[in-house]
């Protein structure tokens, strides 16, 4: 794991050099996506089944991918209470972004703002080694609050036969998965299959290949972000326990294929100790040998002069994710405009915050410096609504058809005028 030292060269370097091989990354991806989307776009379920037997290495007829789940049920298991608690915690932090109508009176103007729920929504989770459930919740909970009703899951075969993941869906009242993943099961949710009815909007997260199938979709549906490889900041001073931080680093580092992870310190004693502990710990502990190479692909620890040029380099890059290990994370946090994320103080490790209630569906590849997390507002639909009552200030019509005018359209200053003599 290399040292940098911020506003430097070599630096600047290193960090354009990620962000190209990233960017370099989807564009391989979208060429492969596309020619997946383009075969579900012609076959439907017949080319998803055959991605799921070339990537998922598993077999369905193209009549057995979507299953239809049976009515609600407890699993009988011990994950039943952790899950009915995890699901409360996700709701409690997400019902205060339930949004509501508002209407406006001015001068016998009546202005209205509808807000609905989408009406049908696809939820992808990854699979793999993995069984995702708390993404499964993180996504479905948001959009019932909202008030979807229709929901689709779309996740791998080796997630959607686990008897967690079924007894989940179950639980938030999932009535549908599609046991494909990738670019295949993106397309088929998008276009629709001879199966499996089309859906309003995709959210949810996956690699490269499914960021790049949501992009490429995303003029035929509508899509919550780009939430691709995971990306974590640490802010680390001289009080940061180094074992901790190094932690924190490969567990980031081991969570797949193109992830970011940089610890920033303004302690050249802090950098000195956590490039020893890493070093060190290699040969007396039994880690992952995938994610130590990882970090050291894309893994960095940037020094800076003080915790304001900290902050500065990750408002310039944002991360999807910061953890603040200072002696005033909270103060530090503060300053902080450009993250998706941010657990505070050593107590809070970013796994604890990926459970904890807030969402964890969250944008990357610097997109956080516009984008949001996954939140009940991604579900809504907003309609404008104008009415002009018989009351009407004369005032308003004048104003429309002098702007009108002024922007050098006489046609609709024309209409306006025709329709205010219509209603006198």
């Amino acid at each position: 794991m290399k040292t940098l030292k911020y506003r430097t060269p070599q630096a600047s370097r290193w960090l354009r050099k990620q962000t190209e091989q990233r960017a370099e990354a989807l564009a391989e991806a979208a060429e492969a996506a596309a020619v997946i989307v383009n075969e579900v776009r012609e076959e439907g379920d017949r080319a998803v089944s055959r991605s799921i037997r070339r990537f998922d290495r598993g077999s369905l007829r193209p009549n057995e991918i979507l299953e239809r789940l049976g009515p609600k049920s407890k699993s009988g298991s011990d994950l039943d209470a952790t899950v009915d608690r995890t699901i409360e915690r996700i709701r409690q932090f997400h019902k205060r972004q339930v949004e509501a109508d508002y209407a406006v009176e001015i001068k016998g103007l009546r202005l209205q703002h509808r807000v609905r729920p989408i009406e049908r929504v696809g939820v992808y989770v990854p699979g793999g080694k993995a069984i995702y459930i708390s993404t499964l919740m993180m996504c479905v909970v948001p959009a019932r609050l909202a008030g979807v009703d229709d929901i689709v899951v779309a996740t791998p075969m080796s997630a959607a036969k686990a008897p967690e993941f079924r007894a989940v869906c179950r639980k938030l009242g999932i009535r549908e998965i599609y046991r494909a993943g990738g670019p295949a099961a993106i397309a088929a949710m998008a276009l629709g299959t001879q199966t499996l009815k089309k859906v309003d909007k995709i959210v949810g997260p996956g690699n490269r290949y499914v960021v790049a199938a949501k992009q490429l979709l995303s003029p035929e549906v509508g899509i919550d972000m780009t939430a691709g490889p995971a990306e974590i900041v640490i802010l680390a001073d001289e009080t940061a326990d180094v074992e901790m931080v190094a932690a924190e680093l490969l567990a980031c580092a081991g969570v797949g294929d193109g992830t970011l992870a940089i610890c920033v310190t303004p302690s050249p004693k802090f950098e000195k100790d956590l490039v020893s502990h890493l070093r060190s710990s290699k040969r007396t502990h039994g880690r992952s040998i995938a994610a130590e190479r990882s970090l050291e692909r894309s893994g960095a620890i940037l020094l800076v002069s003080n915790e304001k040029e900290a902050v500065q380099f990750i408002n310039e890059h944002g991360p999807q994710q910061v953890q603040i290990i200072t002696r005033e994370p909270a103060e530090v946090a503060s300053h902080i405009v450009n993250s998706a994320s941010i657990v505070l103080g050593a107590r809070t490790p970013v796994t604890l915050g990926s459970y904890a209630g807030p969402n964890h569906v969250l944008p990357t590849d610097g997109t956080a410096r516009f984008n949001s997390p996954l939140g009940v507002y991604h579900f809504y639909r907003r309609t404008n609504i104008v009415e002009a009552g018989e009351d009407l200030a004369p005032e308003i019509f004048d104003d429309a058809i002098e702007l009108a005018r002024a922007e050098r359209k006489p046609l609709h200053a024309a209409s306006l005028e025709s329709s205010r003599e219509g209603g006198e």
